[in-house]
């Protein structure tokens, strides 16, 4: 009668063959996780973008606050209504920052992977940008990869700009 289990090297073989597939495929995984919630924070920013434009145009001077905007995301109002938690498992928020003269964005951000990803679009100030920005100055980390496929753009600190 003929021995029918698999011997030692043949599971070894397995495991090997296992592991490495794991090693490729899950890192794409991860990363496309975080593209697929970072569209949903580019969704939510270019919606309260164009709100604060519309706002804007109406008033003659840009909100100060989320309750000002003629949109609503479902969610908590938090520190004097300029930021909300959106009601998801990654934890999204997004804000308001306008000091008045200077500088104003609209921004979101969640944290996945011990990073923060955040999406933001100036609309006030020198500039209009719009950038990815990573939470970290480290460029080799799944979160840069995600902002440099977004932008097409490398970056040395932080920010990719679009």
């Amino acid at each position: 009668m003929k021995n029918k289990a698999f011997t030692l090297v043949e599971v070894l073989i397995v495991i090997l063959i296992i592991g490495v597939l794991t090693a490729i495929i899950y890192p794409q995984y991860k990363l496309s996780l975080l593209r697929s919630e970072y569209s949903k924070l580019k969704g939510y920013v270019e919606t309260m973008h164009d709100s604060v434009q519309r706002y804007y145009l109406a008033n003659g001077t840009w909100p100060k606050k989320l309750t000002d905007l003629d949109i609503e995301l479902a969610g908590q109002l938090v520190s004097n209504d300029t930021h909300i938690r959106i009601k998801n498992p990654s934890g999204t928020q997004c804000w308001l920052w306008n000091t008045g003269s200077s500088s104003g964005y609209v921004a979101c951000a969640f944290t996945r992977f011990n990073y923060e990803v955040r999406y933001e679009h100036n609309f006030l100030g020198s500039s209009t940008d719009r950038n990815c920005y990573t939470g970290t100055s480290k460029t080799d980390t799944i979160v840069a990869k995600l902002c440099q496929l977004e932008t097409g753009k490398t970056s040395t600190n932080k920010y990719y700009k679009y």
